[in-house]
């Protein structure tokens, strides 16, 4: 029998009622019969007619079963023999409704069966409620089930600034001097990462860029790229990411199909259709930013705004564009800024290529709290003593990888990760690759989350050596 979602409780009643009674006309049918006509389409079956048992036992004078009224209620575990994996018995008199279920052991657990009765009851007390509402619509969630999941989702918090536009402003008028990002020699500072935003700004007004639009930005990590996209969101525009290193044919792709009126570019793009303007990124001139205060005036960006559009890798098929708004990557940089106890001054990797979501976290974190940007080449993915060497001359404080990056490099860690912050994400985490991150003696946190729902989803600190499989806890 299938079952109709759309359709109420009472017409599923009537529709298994039917059912049931037309089985009952071939009663006398032996199950060896049964068993003949099954093995007849499928030699290879050696399993049972069926493996779980529903048994309704009405009272001697025909009581309905009524969950909506006054009657008691009594669910029972029996812990007894069982010939099916489950069986459900379900008895009702005048005074009380009583839900017994018999298991096999050797499938089920005892607290497991408990909670499934517990959400029987409470989809049978929500049908009852309404007997004509669509079954499809029903909850299977029992009330310790729902309690645990408000816990988790008790997650509402206030996130001040409410874009990081506006955080990196701040820090700016803070410390102007500051180091905010530092590229092999060449260090910049807030007041000169700023003056080149602003200048970028400037030429993407002239290029009659608004807000709402999408500025494509094709640039190599460095202090270049930070003030192009800090420019764009100046204009109230967003920016969409791009790898000048990935194939033609992708990055054409991404850029006819976001709809960008303008792309900024650090070399030769000869990739771009010519109906979208290409414009060079504001070098930093520290004499100019000298000269005079840098304008702080927050730009046209706010929270509800998007900030980027990003495609995914298109691995199931074409790529995919992906709108994040100003108020969703607040959230994620404010979150992982509270949870890793970022400062200003500390200095945080820029690792992974500006495609890839997770290269935001690690550009914008700093920023918004007043850190260092520490660029990092592509060798540092493969080369542990490039990646290293950044870390200590630096001291980088917080590091952030795939796991094939950190097999790669974890070999020679060498306690150089001792007291850092360690993100693996982006592909599941081996536990093998977990006890060796760990025994480094860093904080290692286990980070997941699809692009649509802005870099990590959801993250856990492993504070013990796992041991086959495993599962860290969130806090």
């Amino acid at each position: 029998m299938n079952v109709d979602l759309g359709s109420g409780f009472r017409a599923l009643v009537q529709a298994t009622q039917g059912a049931f009674l037309g089985a009952v006309e071939h009663a006398d049918t032996p199950v060896d019969l049964v068993l003949a006509d099954i093995l007849r389409e499928n030699v290879s079956w050696r399993g049972a007619v069926f493996r779980h048992m529903f048994n309704y036992l009405p009272d001697e004078d025909g009581t309905a079963l009524l969950l909506g009224g006054q009657q008691a209620r009594t669910l029972d575990v029996d812990r007894g023999h069982s010939r099916f994996d489950l069986e459900f018995f379900v008895s009702s008199s005048p005074r009380q409704i009583r839900i017994k279920a018999a298991y096999s052991t050797e499938i089920h657990d005892g607290a497991d069966i408990r909670l499934l009765l517990e959400r029987y009851e409470s989809l049978l007390l929500a049908a009852a409620r309404d007997l004509d509402r669509p079954v499809g619509t029903l909850s299977l969630l029992s009330g310790r089930d729902q309690a645990v999941l408000d816990r988790a989702n008790r997650t509402e918090r206030a996130v001040t600034p409410a874009t990081v536009l506006a955080a990196v402003a701040g820090r700016t008028a803070e410390q102007p001097d500051a180091v905010a990002v530092q590229d092999g020699d060449q260090a910049l500072t807030y007041r000169q990462l700023w003056h080149a935003a602003t200048a970028n700004r400037e030429a993407l007004d002239a290029a009659g860029v608004v807000p709402g639009d999408v500025v494509a930005v094709a640039a190599a990590r460095g202090g270049a790229l930070a003030a192009a996209v800090l420019g764009v969101w100046l204009t109230g525009a967003a920016y969409l990411p791009l790898d000048p290193g990935h194939p033609h044919e992708r990055l054409a792709y991404q850029v006819e199909d976001s709809g960008a009126r303008v792309l900024m570019a650090d070399g030769p793009c000869a990739w771009l259709d010519s109906r979208c303007e290409r414009l060079p990124l504001a070098a930093a001139d520290p004499a100019a930013a000298a000269e005079a205060a840098p304008d702080l005036s927050p730009g046209l960006s706010q929270a509800a705004d998007r900030a980027y559009l990003i495609y995914t890798s298109g691995s199931t098929g074409r790529p995919k564009g992906v709108e994040l708004s100003h108020g969703n990557l607040a959230n994620v940089v404010g979150h992982f800024a509270d949870s890793l106890s970022v400062a200003s001054g500390d200095a945080v990797l820029w690792l992974t290529t500006f495609a890839f979501d997770i290269s935001a976290l690690e550009l914008f974190l700093p920023l918004a709290r007043g850190g260092r940007v520490v660029v990092a080449p592509d060798e540092a993915r493969t080369d542990a003593t490039v990646l290293f060497g950044l870390v200590h001359q630096h001291d980088v404080r917080v590091v952030q990888a795939t796991p094939t990056t950190w097999r790669l490099v974890v070999d020679e860690a060498d306690g150089r990760l001792a007291g850092r912050q360690v993100l693996c994400g982006g592909e599941a985490m081996p536990s093998a690759l977990a006890g060796q991150l760990l025994r480094t003696g860093c904080s290692l946190h286990n980070v997941y989350g699809p692009t649509e729902t802005t870099v990590w989803s959801t993250a856990a600190e492993v504070r013990e050596e796992p041991a086959g499989r495993w599962a860290s806890v969130c806090r």
